[in-house]
């Protein structure tokens, strides 16, 4: 597996690199706003799951355990204490 810079192209070993969105600089940048990728047609592009462990109960389930241990942070302890208080999170700054 390769990993994609934000800027469109895959580095090879041994310097070099190769885009599945064009072979310049210009293209690529036009293919990636278009979402087209001519050096690789069959390609598709994966997003970010809608949830991280498959479904919406087990996040809930997960998010509740890592929240009992103390193993949150930041907004996702607001977040975690909010919901055991029953309210909503404060918002961010």
């Amino acid at each position: 597996m390769s990993v994609m810079d934000a800027n469109g192209k895959i580095q090879l070993p041994g310097g070099g690199w190769w885009s599945p969105y064009g072979d310049t600089d210009t293209e690529i940048r036009k293919n990636m706003k278009a979402g087209s990728m001519p050096n690789a047609p069959d390609a598709r592009r994966i997003g970010t799951p809608a949830h991280l462990t498959g479904s919406k109960k087990s996040d809930d389930a997960l998010f509740d355990m890592l929240g009992s241990i103390g193993a949150l942070a930041g907004e996702a302890e607001e977040e975690y204490k909010a919901r055991k208080r029953g309210g909503t999170p404060k918002p961010s700054k």
